[in-house]
């Protein structure tokens, strides 16, 4: 009997624990949020938003590359419905594979020009569907996403 109560006891410690892992992980979203983190080593992410949570904004800043998220989970993942406007400053030299792609902005169609989706000056993704044979990257870019065009299978050449 005593062990059956000391596994109960044991299960229901364990349940507890992981309850208050899953709470602290997740960033708590307010009004005037604004929630910061890494994506690589000399990059910084801020997530800002208004009251309402209906106009956030992702900012990159810092020197160098971004780590890659193809396999793994973006930090500002659990923000993602939340991210309407992404800013990318001088000083980032590249964006990791997959790092926009399940955000609010990537989802909205207003943002893709021709099947391409550019967030300032970056190239951050081509859609495969829309975009082939040749093509000409706008003027003025200044970077591709990694894994931009990994799927474009109809592609023949890009001009730059």
């Amino acid at each position: 009997m005593k062990t059956k109560k000391k596994l109960i006891f044991s299960l229901m410690l364990a349940l507890a624990l992981c309850v208050g892992v899953i709470f602290a992980a997740t960033p708590s979203v307010s009004a005037d949020a604004a929630v910061s983190g890494t994506c690589g080593d000399n990059l910084t992410w801020t997530f800002t938003s208004d009251s309402n949570l209906s106009n956030g904004t992702l900012t990159i800043s810092g020197t160098g590359e971004m780590k890659s998220y193809r396999s793994v989970y973006a930090p500002w993942s659990l923000l993602c419905k939340y991210i309407t406007s992404i800013v990318i400053e001088n000083g980032v030299t590249s964006i990791g594979d997959g790092a926009f792609s399940d955000t609010a902005y990537y989802n909205d169609e207003n943002n893709w020009e021709d099947g391409v989706l550019y967030i300032d000056n970056w190239l951050i993704k081509a859609d495969s569907e829309v975009v082939s044979g040749d093509y000409t990257i706008k003027s003025g870019t200044v970077g591709i996403a990694g894994g931009a065009f990994s799927e474009c299978t109809s592609l023949e050449s890009v001009t730059i």
